[in-house]
């Protein structure tokens, strides 16, 4: 259920409620901003019961309100199944960009219903006073949330702090308070050798992080790029997150202190923890992929979701891997998206489903729930 437009109101200052639904029509019209119509149904002849498939759902737009749409950009880029303490259940979206040109990087969240309506106000995070391009979002313990912004350059060669966060967050009243802040890619530039070895031979110059998941009190992150020399996509592990965290915000002159900023990467105990090889299908040829979000499912799972590691175009895949472990992992191939970029995964409210969110730029956001088998 949605607020309505108030030229739909009975009274000017009591809203009215109402379910959103789609028209698609036969042929194309000619239509104004605001224009109103009246629908009827006729009797037609009954259709045919649908054939059982590997996956009974479609591609299905999210619904944005007019309130929301006015305020904002929506380009999902990772999503999270949370269930309030009131036991009301809501997915977290996180958004590549936020606000519109004139106010652009609000540090807001996005609420969506489990039948992919966006709340018309966004979730406000407290403590904060700009994000840009947050790629991942997972729940971490006693009601803890990450967001993990890209790391990586704008296509106009500029990094601000605000495009290498990573940041936790608790909740607060109708939103989130922000209650830690570290910069890795900047952490990572101080500290070559330690970037070595996360597989970065070139420093973070191409470094892209669109992958976060939480397991056991370690922080697992996804690369998008670099890839290896095989072209497998990286997993980074971060096994002590208060270490990572006292990283903060690093000073304007961090140089005199290397030797503390390395001591503090070496206790994060972040590492490789894995590589695999996540192809993607674009203009009908395979190119590599990298990964765009993962998730551990309670049976131990690993899902995968990928796009094109560095070229560009919209193609995508789900993959899964079963009983992970360090090192190489084989993946099995799940689903092909041949036009869309997979950008979130999540637990479906429907049991035996899986959410997954596409970011399709300028076009409306789109979702999928996608049959699941354990």
């Amino acid at each position: 259920m949605t607020e309505l437009p108030a030229r739909c109101w009975v009274t000017p200052r009591v809203p009215l409620w109402g379910r959103e639904v789609t028209v698609a029509l036969d042929e194309a019209v000619e239509l104004l901003p605001g224009q109103a119509f009246d629908i009827s149904f006729t009797p037609g002849p009954s259709l045919p019961a649908p054939v059982a498939g590997p996956n009974p759902t479609t591609v299905t737009p999210i619904n944005v309100p007019d309130a929301l749409f006015l305020r904002t950009r929506i380009e999902p880029s990772g999503i999270l199944a949370q269930t309030t303490q009131s036991g009301f259940s809501r997915y977290l979206v996180v958004s590549d960009d936020t606000g519109q040109a004139a106010d652009e990087g609000e540090p807001w969240l996005f609420a969506m219903s489990p039948q992919g309506m966006m709340e018309p106000d966004p979730v406000p995070i407290s403590g904060l006073r700009q994000i840009n391009d947050i790629e991942a979002i997972t729940a971490g313990q006693a009601g803890d949330v990450f967001l993990l912004s890209s790391q990586s350059y704008s296509k106009k060669g500029k990094r601000k702090p605000t495009r290498t966060a990573l940041l936790r967050l608790a909740p607060q009243g109708l939103g989130f308070q922000l209650t830690g802040e570290t910069h890795l890619a900047e952490a990572l530039d101080l500290v070559p050798e330690v970037a070595h070895s996360l597989g970065l031979v070139k420093g973070t110059a191409d470094l892209d992080m669109e992958g976060l998941a939480y397991k056991d009190g370690a922080l697992y992150m996804g690369i998008k790029a670099p890839l290896n020399e095989r072209g497998e996509a990286l997993i980074w592990r971060v096994g002590n997150l208060s270490a990572l965290f006292s990283l903060g915000n690093l000073p304007a002159e961090p140089d005199a202190d290397r030797e503390t900023l390395k001591k503090r990467l070496e206790a994060a105990e972040i590492s490789v923890w894995a590589q695999v090889k996540v192809d993607v299908e674009l203009g009908g040829q395979t190119v590599p992929g990298g990964i765009s979000d993962l998730l551990f499912l309670p049976n131990g799972t690993l899902v995968l979701s990928a796009t094109p590691s560095t070229q560009e175009g919209d193609a995508g895949a789900l993959y899964r891997v079963n009983s992970p472990t360090s090192g190489v992992l084989k993946p099995t191939l799940v689903e092909k998206f041949p036009s869309l970029k997979p950008e979130g995964i999540a637990p479906s409210f429907t049991a035996g489903r899986l959410m997954v969110v596409f970011d399709t730029g300028n076009r409306a956001p789109m979702f999928q729930e996608i049959t699941w088998s354990p």
